[in-house]
């Protein structure tokens, strides 16, 4: 895309001269080269105002294959609706929970990512400040720089090669691969998973995406897998109603902190807005979903959390007000 906008510059460049050389000597053939010109332009600027078409917006879902100690899981995200955050539209993103039928259980609200030409933002549920989550627009030996999930040091990665792939839905996207091993596919994200881009791999999570389906229809499945993924859940879109948990977290406005995260001993969980729960208490998750530790009388905003005999992995705070079930805010957090 970025090519074709380039030759696409040169020629509205070349008939520009062309014009100017020629304006008093033939009004016809100017004529003709104007409406050429014009057609160049608009076709330039249609191209420009649409060169990342296929990253979605909505009506899309995402699976993710989450390989580290103890039995894998599958991670299921999707958009579905949109808000806005600082003056700017997002397409909002949640992590579905789904039994073991392939069916949706409940969702949550991770984020949102929004569109500007070929750049994808994405900025986390609570936070102020957007990250470039990908730019699809790189080419052969450009630099992509990035704040790893595990750490706070900004590290620069390379694009080693560029390539293009038909998908299921007959779509040519470009795939560009980098130094560090990841690959992203246009519209689809990295082979990391949609929001996992730039993570580095460590023992206790190595995320690798499997599936992404468009409008209930496969578009892309990660062949290079063993065995292949089967891609079996469907998301079903339901966007015009808003979930019980999240109506009712935005009526409580309280904001769940964990840092640093990953935790290697011990780490602060800060909870803003703490005093607006009744019976607040904290349950810890692993990632078979099964209950590890429960933290009751929370009184503080700020605490200390320690690790203790917790194995490395994935788990999923869930902070839950006793009054009513309906009142959570979850987050993951990891152990190494």
């Amino acid at each position: 895309m970025v090519k074709i906008q380039n030759s696409l510059v040169k020629c509205r460049s070349f008939y520009i001269k062309f014009l100017l050389e020629n304006l008093t000597q033939n009004t016809k053939a100017v004529k003709k080269y104007l409406k050429l010109f014009l057609l160049i332009f608009l076709i330039q600027n249609i191209s420009i105002a649409q060169p990342n078409q296929f990253f979605p917006i909505e009506k899309a879902s995402w699976e993710c294959k989450i390989i580290g100690n103890g039995i894998p899981y599958t991670e299921h995200r999707a958009l579905c609706g949109d808000t806005v955050i600082n003056g700017n539209e997002y397409a909002k993103m949640y992590v579905l929970e789904v039994d073991d039928d392939g069916n949706e259980k409940d969702r949550f609200y991770e984020g949102g990512t929004r569109i500007e030409f070929d750049r994808v933002y994405w900025i986390e549920d609570n936070e102020e400040q957007e990250e470039l989550l990908y730019n699809f627009g790189l080419e052969d030996g450009d630099d992509f720089t990035y704040v790893p999930l595990s750490t706070t040091v900004p590290v620069t990665i390379s694009v080693t090669s560029t390539d293009l792939i038909n998908t299921l839905d007959g779509i040519t996207r470009r795939v560009i691969t980098f130094n560090s091993g990841e690959v992203w596919i246009e519209g689809i994200g990295s082979n990391r998973g949609v929001v996992h881009r730039g993570i580095g791999f460590f023992s206790s999570f190595q995320p690798e995406a499997q599936c992404f389906k468009f409008e209930e229809e496969l578009v892309w499945s990660n062949t290079s897998t063993s065995p292949f993924p089967t891609c079996e859940f469907t998301f079903i879109d339901a966007c015009n109603t808003i979930t019980s948990n999240e109506s009712l977290n935005q009526e409580l406005n309280f904001d769940f902190h964990c840092y640093p995260n990953p935790i290697t001993e011990n780490a602060t969980i800060q909870i803003q807005g703490l005093d607006r729960m009744e019976k607040p208490y904290l349950s810890i998750y692993n990632a078979q979903g099964q209950l590890v530790e429960k933290i009751i009388g929370l009184n503080e905003e700020k605490f200390i959390f320690s690790r203790k005999n917790l194995n490395a992995g994935v788990y999923v705070f869930e902070l839950t007000d006793g009054k009513t079930t309906f009142a959570v805010r979850k987050k993951s957090v990891i152990i190494r």
